[in-house]
């Protein structure tokens, strides 16, 4: 239970860091619960029910089982590709898969879609259009992603609309009060945000900018 630090990077940028003071071990992909709400979601927040839909274009969704970057970096200029600590890997094929060795079984809910018409590097992209639209994990994959070590989430997102309370990846729910135990996704008035254990947020203060694709 040692402390951990949470990093923002925009565009490669380090943009904000947050020391946390509660960590909680082995709260990976799924929760230990048996409501079907408590899995890993790309595109949606997770509660009591699911929350804060995406809306806009997501390509190239990485999540590693390690520490990528400790200090800014040159944003990647082609397809993020399956490294050895790759957990997850998505919304960077024709159709909806996870790229990685583990070849997990992606669900789409609602209207999600691959599309060819706004890509980031002309593989095709996940279309998602805020009501509904999310992609989950089983609760068996949680074997395979444990962040005791450190993780690392990436990849490109282009917002479409008021980005307000949106969540890009978000884990099961956390234990006690808490939502979805560590997050991606924005704050309120729009900006980027990243956050585990519910309290310990990085509320980096940059404004998403609409129809852009940012790593």
């Amino acid at each position: 239970t040692s402390s951990k630090l949470l990093s923002a990077y925009i565009n490669g940028t380090a943009t904000a860091f947050n020391l946390i003071s509660t960590y909680q071990n082995s709260v990976g992909f799924a929760y230990s619960n048996s409501n079907s709400a408590y899995v890993m979601a790309i595109g949606r927040g997770q509660f009591t029910t699911p929350f804060g839909y995406f809306d806009g274009y997501m390509s190239n969704i990485r999540i590693t089982n390690s520490v990528l970057y400790t200090a800014s970096f040159t944003a990647p200029t082609s397809p993020l590709t399956s490294v050895a600590s790759c957990s997850l890997l998505t919304c960077n094929a024709a159709t909806i898969v996870d790229s990685s060795t583990n070849n997990f079984t992606v669900s789409a809910n609602g209207n999600v879609k691959i599309t060819s018409s706004i890509s980031k590097f002309g593989n095709g992209s996940g279309f998602f259009d805020g009501v509904g639209d999310s992609l989950t994990v089983p609760s068996t994959s949680n074997a395979a992603f444990n962040p005791n070590n450190g993780f690392t989430v990436e990849g490109w997102v282009l917002f479409t609309s008021n980005p307000n309370f949106q969540f890009i990846v978000s884990s099961a729910q956390g234990v006690g009060t808490f939502e979805s135990y560590w997050f991606v996704g924005t704050t309120s008035g729009g900006n980027w945000r990243v956050s585990y254990g519910g309290a310990s947020a990085v509320d980096t203060g940059v404004a998403i900018v609409f129809n852009t694709w940012t790593h």
